[in-house]
């Protein structure tokens, strides 16, 4: 097995220990998240980690990540450091390691700094949208986020974080960062649709920030939000057929299919 570890500079002389966390995952700190993708609290440098354990790729994507892409650990990383560098706040990142046999990607970890701050999903109620302040400031940072030229890949309100600063301002943060792009020009509307989508799927909640969003950006905001509902609708429809075939197949084949 071929191991390979980055390490962020101040991170440098940590990387035995980032090794030794991945090769004992399971026994390493404190679970806390354990679904599609592992999460777990660690000591290393002196420093409370959570480290991130990416479920295992398929044959498909160790090939694709073997030679010609970063695998999500890589650009977990990369999209850290460039965030940061562009005034957009994320937990930082510490390193990512790499398990590699036969040339091919088997598993692959991301370490960053502790984050106590709050997703944005706690203080959502189901079929209403966000509190006005909440709502207001959320949204003043995606445009700010547009305007950089930096699109989440999965902008949901699990995946934005938020702290209080003392005078009740909202200060945020950005995690799960690691399917997002950059863009060297303002996105297209179509462009700000599809990532804008993907914040919930409570309808009155979207079509609020839409709204706002649009007022903020200088676009038509019955328009807009509009088109964020009905991109919403298309969304769903079709992973209601995804799921209706998966079930199709395993009535047919008596399996299980395999999750992405």
């Amino acid at each position: 097995m071929k191991v390979r570890c980055i390490t962020a500079p101040n991170y440098g002389d940590s990387a035995e220990r980032f090794l030794q966390i991945a090769e004992n995952f399971d026994s390493e700190g404190t679970l806390i998240y354990d679904k599609r993708n592992a999460l777990r609290t660690v000591q290393a440098g002196g420093h409370t980690l959570v480290v991130k354990r990416y479920k295992r790729p398929n044959i498909f994507q160790k090939i694709t990540y073997s030679w010609f892409r970063p695998d999500k650990s890589k650009r977990a990383f990369s999209f850290a450091q460039q965030l940061l560098e562009n005034g957009i706040d994320t937990p930082a990142p510490a390193a990512c390691v790499e398990w590699r046999k036969v040339s091919l990607t088997q598993r692959y970890f991301f370490f960053c700094e502790l984050t106590t701050a709050t997703s944005l999903s706690e203080i959502e109620t189901p079929g209403q949208p966000l509190p006005t302040d909440a709502a207001e400031a959320f949204v003043a940072f995606l445009a700010e986020m547009h305007s950089k030229g930096f699109m989440h890949g999965d902008a949901n309100l699990s995946n934005i974080l938020f702290n209080k600063t003392p005078d009740g301002a909202f200060k945020f943060s950005v995690i799960d960062t690691n399917r997002s792009k950059w863009l060297k020009r303002e996105p297209t509307v179509d462009e700000r649709v599809d990532n804008l989508m993907r914040v919930s799927h409570n309808r009155p909640l979207l079509q609020d920030v839409g709204r706002r969003y649009a007022r903020l950006t200088g676009l038509d905001p019955e328009k807009f939000s509009a088109m964020l509902l009905r991109k919403l609708d298309s969304f769903e429809a079709r992973k209601e057929r995804q799921a209706s075939l998966k079930r199709i197949i395993r009535r047919l084949t008596g399996k299980s299919t395999a999750k992405d």
